[in-house]
């Protein structure tokens, strides 16, 4: 809850025209007469269900241009035994946005012997590759296959296409409402402040969408009182008081944990053994 708290001070308190500064914007009561004028925000959730965000995932089907460093050896998810086969990584892969042509070509991957900074080697795209500086893309497999055995300990670098992978976002909404109480040490101040609150809150629709509230409407407004007010810690001194209420909506977004972000490359189903059929039918009794 301490969130819609943290974006309602951010609504208020943001340049230009802001109404108090955000460290005058908080979720406690002024300690000193020092602290005013000051914005003390509480919030009461609605004791309903939502149709709130729950879980949502954010769709990220962009076409994005991926690079790789990759060292020549023969490894599970690299290169094959005889070092002329390299499998790629970031999937799934994708064609050129500005290529033509209905097959992959070497306009979609390209590979560079960069073992040597000062004289990198680029690579040709063959359909039949002879030759190790030559390479034929596989793209139902995700794989090149070269020409000839690539050198143990060279150097490649691996630049194709492929799409951003969609990214998880845990989200929850909240209704119910807010209550700002504005205190102030003279009623010419209160005055100012809390017309200057409402106001705020009726202009500042684009702002009050963009840090999640979807709803944010007058409930009510009590009267001003002039009040002698005793903080926990320190001396009593005089103040001016004011609860202003509103009927709230909130949208709250926050990234889910990263997973490894790899893709699922394999997955070993053994074939080999017997299978045992557990069923049994009984025989009818003659």
């Amino acid at each position: 809850m301490y969130a819609i708290v943290d974006h309602f001070a951010q609504l208020v308190a943001t340049p230009p025209d802001a109404v108090v500064p955000a460290s005058r914007v908080t979720a406690q009561q002024p300690s000193t007469s020092g602290d005013m004028p000051a914005l003390a925000v509480s919030v009461a959730i609605a004791d309903q269900r939502t149709t709130g965000l729950g879980h949502v995932i954010r769709s990220g089907e962009v076409i994005t241009r991926t690079t790789a460093v990759i060292n020549v050896a023969a490894t599970p998810d690299t290169f094959s035994p005889d070092l002329r086969q390299l499998r790629l990584q970031s999937l799934p892969l994708r064609r050129n946005p500005q290529s033509t042509g209905a097959a992959f070509t070497g306009d979609d991957v390209q590979v560079t012997n960069v073992s040597d900074l000062a004289q990198p080697v680029q690579y040709r795209f063959a359909r039949r590759p002879t030759a190790p500086a030559e390479f034929a893309i596989d793209a139902e497999q995700a794989r090149l296959t070269f020409g000839g055995a690539q050198v143990s300990g060279h150097t490649l670098e691996i630049a194709h296409w492929t799409v951003t992978w969609r990214d998880d976002i845990e989200g929850a909404a909240y209704r119910g409402v807010i209550t700002v109480d504005v205190w102030a040490g003279s009623l010419t101040d209160l005055t100012a402040v809390s017309r200057s609150v409402q106001d705020r809150l009726l202009t500042h629709r684009a702002l009050m969408r963009q840090l999640g509230f979807s709803r944010l409407e007058p409930a009510g407004v009590l009267a001003a009182e002039h009040t002698l007010h005793t903080p926990a810690a320190g001396s009593a001194f005089p103040a001016w008081r004011q609860p202003l209420t509103y009927r709230f909506a909130f949208e709250f977004e926050r990234p889910a944990q990263d997973s490894s972000g790899g893709p699922i490359r394999r997955i070993d189903v053994d074939m080999h053994g017997a299978v045992d059929d557990a069923l049994i039918i009984p025989r009818p009794v003659s």
